[in-house]
């Protein structure tokens, strides 16, 4: 693990005692409270920059376990979280459009209209490519070629 000067004691040692989990364990939260001299559920900040650091350095990827711990995640366990993480955006990105359609439009000045237009359009191309048949035609194009898409021809198939 690196030590970056800028990265608190505790952060440090909470890396330090996440990096050395073994893949498929959970840390409770007790050990890392231990580790650090007081509750770590109080210092989610803390946690949460030990567990990036621990990916950034070790490729250790981490889930909550409600109510006990973090658990290092196997590889097929990292895959369900992206499945998970692009089903978050496609309804994270249909809330944010329903709010955007509240919007009084005759009250906003010409650039926050744009700003509206602009961010319902991104958020509607979002909404559209993280869709059950979207995936499905992404994933045919992903078998196809037998190796990640680059950008540009993952947003060709969109057009």
């Amino acid at each position: 693990m690196k030590t970056i000067p800028s990265l608190s004691v505790d952060a440090q040692a909470l890396a330090r005692v996440l990096g050395e989990s073994p893949v498929g364990e959970v840390v409770t939260y007790d050990a890392l409270s231990k580790a650090i001299g007081r509750d770590v559920r109080s210092a989610r900040g803390l946690l949460y920059t030990a567990v990036r650091t621990v990916m950034r350095d070790s490729n250790a990827v981490f889930a909550a376990v409600r109510g006990v711990g973090l658990k290092r995640l196997e590889s097929t366990e990292i895959v369900s979280v992206a499945t998970q993480t692009v089903r978050h955006i496609r309804k994270a990105s249909g809330r944010a459009m329903q709010k955007l359609a509240c919007t009084d439009l005759s009250k906003l000045n010409e650039s926050q209209k744009v700003s509206v237009f602009t961010h319902n359009s991104l958020l509607g191309a979002l909404r559209v490519m993280s869709c059950q048949p979207s995936i499905k035609k992404l994933t045919e194009a992903v078998n196809s070629a037998n190796a990640e898409l680059p950008i540009a021809k993952t947003l060709a198939l969109f057009q």
